[in-house]
């Protein structure tokens, strides 16, 4: 599986993963969100080349998309949009949830409306367990959120949460969770943080991992290892 996240309408970033999905022969993708800057209704065309990568997209909703976003997201081909529900893609059991803000706040900068990133997380938790109990042979492997910056409630009750957000790389273990945020897919594309640092002759690497699960057996579903893919400023 591909892990992409904060596009922000940066087209490079596309082209980097269609390049791993041929050459890593990658099952999904799963972009933790932020594909869109402003989130307006010209951006939407910027989600065409979803459908062309030729395997199933699942998306969660950053603070800058709009919920049209995610809506022109949903009509692509292979595309699945979670806000709330759990769906099985590629063998795996994700669920999900968009970012509740719909705001411009950027990276680690962020400090608005996280009460209701929280309220999200937790509701997503809720929803994982809920699940969980009816299908206790079949449990959710993944959780997906944008925001990575208020996760006690998915933390100890999923194995592996993925996001974003933050526009740098970080790995760590909480309570039995694995949280892993990407950095920009995009080089953090069209924002003012990224267009400074291209001014400043320092642009933000375009970053991605390939995660990679056992197929079969009594440990199907969890994370075998990972490799995280650094391609250089995007000037």
């Amino acid at each position: 599986m591909l892990h992409i996240s904060d596009l922000h309408l940066n087209p490079i970033g596309y082209d980097l993963t269609s390049r791993l999905v041929d050459q890593f022969g990658v099952d999904a993708v799963v972009d933790t969100g932020d594909l869109s800057t402003w989130g307006s209704s010209a951006e939407s065309a910027f989600v065409n080349r979803i459908g062309g990568l030729g395997v199933p997209y699942v998306f969660v909703r950053g603070n800058h998309d709009s919920e049209g976003i995610a809506r022109a997201v949903g009509r692509q081909r292979g595309a699945v949009v979670l806000d709330g529900q759990v769906r099985t893609v590629a063998g795996l059991r994700f669920a999900g949830v968009g970012d509740p803000r719909t705001t411009p706040s950027e990276g680690s900068a962020d400090t608005v409306g996280k009460d209701a990133v929280a309220e999200s997380a937790e509701r997503l938790g809720r929803t994982v367990q809920a699940y969980d109990q009816v299908h206790p042979e079949a449990p959710v492997e993944v959780a997906l959120v944008h925001d990575p910056t208020r996760l006690a409630g998915l933390v100890g009750r999923v194995p592996l949460v993925l996001a974003g957000h933050l526009h740098s790389r970080r790995v760590s273990e909480q309570d039995g969770t694995r949280v892993m945020i990407e950095g920009s897919t995009g080089g953090a594309g069209l924002t003012a943080n990224g267009l400074q640092s291209l001014t400043d002759g320092e642009p933000v690497p375009l970053e991605a991992t390939l995660l990679y699960f056992r197929r079969g057996g009594p440990d199907a579903g969890r994370l075998l290892a990972y490799d995280s893919v650094t391609v250089g400023g995007w000037a």
